[in-house]
This record gives C-alpha cells, sequence and structure tokens, in this order.
C-alpha cells in the first residue's frame, strides 16, 4: 500500500458520540489530514455539507437521526486502508430518482451476460 500525503483533504465525521469522535479524529488527525471537522448528528452534517466541501465522508450508520451517509470503519488500521483505497480507486458518483452515491458497480466486465436491470446500461 503506497503512503499518500492527506494535509489537503478535509474529512467530516458524523458521530454522536464524544468516546467515538476522539477515537476516529485522533488517526485522521496522527495521520496529517489537513482538516477534521467533528458533527454531531446528521442534521448538523448536512447543514455542514451546504456551506462546505469534504473529501471524505465518515459516519456512525447508527445514529437516530436518518441520514445517508457511508458507515464507519472500526479499527485506524482499517480507516487508513480505506482513505488509500478511495484514493487509489475513486468511483463514479450517480444519481437516480432512489438514489445519490457512489456507483456500487465495482468492475465492468464484458462478458456479463446477466439482464441489464440499469436504464443506463447498453
Amino acid at each position: 500500500m503506497a503512503l499518500y500525503s492527506l494535509s489537503e483533504l478535509k474529512i467530516l465525521v458524523v458521530e454522536d458520540n464524544r468516546f467515538m469522535q476522539e477515537w476516529l479524529s485522533d488517526p485522521l488527525k496522527a495521520m496529517n489530514v489537513g482538516v477534521v471537522e467533528i458533527a454531531r448528528s446528521g442534521n448538523r452534517a448536512k447543514k455542514l455539507m451546504a456551506n462546505n466541501s469534504y473529501d471524505l465522508i465518515i459516519i456512525d450508520q447508527e445514529m437516530e437521526d436518518d441520514t445517508e451517509f457511508l458507515a464507519k470503519p472500526v479499527s485506524a488500521k482499517v480507516l487508513h486502508r480505506r482513505i488509500s483505497g478511495i484514493i487509489e480507486a475513486p468511483r463514479n458518483f450517480i444519481r437516480t430518482d432512489a438514489y445519490f452515491g457512489p456507483d456500487r458497480r465495482r468492475r465492468h466486465d464484458p462478458n456479463f451476460v446477466g439482464p441489464k436491470r440499469r436504464k443506463g446500461d447498453k
């Protein structure tokens, strides 16, 4: 795994538990992430996102208010690995009536013989 300078990254951590806020932000700061901001609720995160641009958002998937972000990793090592993975293999974002987010398809298989299930598939 390559080492990257993360000093230009701006990361939003959406977490309502103070211990987990520190548990996530401390390793990010140790990795020299440029900006680490904390939102204690999904509603606060949405307000921050309306006025800021983030490179990465890490969220507690079991927060009480409904949010639509990715779940947080469970260890500092996994956190670093996932950040590196995003840098090495970023995914395109798609928008439909029911979903906006990263394209979940990881690869294009020219030999796929199953049914085309998406309007954009050719």
